[in-house]
């Protein structure tokens, strides 16, 4: 290997390393973020009668005193992002050693009980959703058992039209003499 192409790569690679080294530094500047209180987050009432699950991330900009400059959803479900960033703006953080709006992650996961939890649950009461925090991963479970489709409607359902406009059994009676009528 010749010495020029010898000092070229020795001069890329020692470049690399010193821009890894500032890279290192500037994250040392940024200083590190806390999550000190959150701000319950609420299961959206229709994700959760449409039994809509999974997680948010959630992408968090907190000023050196700690407060929230900007908090948006980056990922998850459309029903439960703006939930999840409403918690994020209004939860309380601190920032050690920031001097600069720092930029922080949160994951929200919306989940739904067990079947077993549900079936434990006493008849016609519904337990609170819960919140459990770990670090940056916070968890929200809906206790709210399924909504059953079947036996909706225990009575025969006539459109509004037929409700008000028609008489429902002099129009099929009608239709049928003009027919016979017209033939």
């Amino acid at each position: 290997m010749s010495p020029a192409l010898l000092a070229a790569v020795l001069a890329i690679f020692l470049g690399k390393s010193g821009s890894a080294q500032s890279t290192q530094s500037s994250d040392a500047i940024q200083g590190t973020v806390l999550l000190t209180k959150l701000f319950p987050p609420s299961y959206p009432p229709l994700a959760k009668q449409a039994r809509i699950a999974g997680d948010v991330m959630v992408a968090v900009r907190v000023r050196p005193d700690g407060s929230v400059e900007s908090a948006s959803a980056v990922s998850g479900h459309a029903m439960l992002g703006p939930a999840a960033a409403q918690s994020a703006t209004k939860s309380e953080f601190e920032c050690h050693g920031c001097q600069e709006v720092t930029p922080y992650s949160l994951v929200y996961t919306f989940a739904h009980a067990s079947k077993e939890l549900l079936e434990k649950q006493p008849a016609g009461q519904v337990w609170p959703d819960e919140v459990a925090q770990s670090e940056n991963h916070v968890t929200i479970t809906s206790f709210s058992p399924p909504m059953i489709i079947d036996d909706y409607f225990p009575v025969p359902v006539r459109s509004a039209k037929c409700l008000f406009l028609w008489k429902c059994g002099a129009r099929s009676e009608l239709v049928a003499t003009v027919k016979i009528g017209g033939v």
